[in-house]
């Protein structure tokens, strides 16, 4: 009961780190725990939001470096 008069000071505390911690790449997320199921699907979408922003393509190969791809497939292929 005696820490109960510290409650402000801890709520203040706790608001401070994230505030000071959290940066555009290194954004904090606060996830809620009493409902497991919910956790799951919020963790879910921030996960598949922050892929999207990240813009991942599969890198382009030039006719060459494809031709290169496709004989190495052939003598792999072509093993005993």
């Amino acid at each position: 009961m005696n820490e109960r008069v510290y409650w402000h000071e801890y709520q203040n505390a706790f608001e401070d780190m994230f505030n000071y911690t959290a940066t555009e790449n290194a954004p904090w997320f606060i996830i809620p725990a009493d409902d497991k199921w919910y956790s799951r699907i919020l963790i879910g979408l921030i996960i598949y939001e922050q892929f999207k922003q990240l813009k991942i393509a599969y890198p382009r190969l030039s006719k060459e470096g494809k031709l290169a791809l496709e004989k190495a497939k052939q003598t792999l292929l072509t093993e005993k």
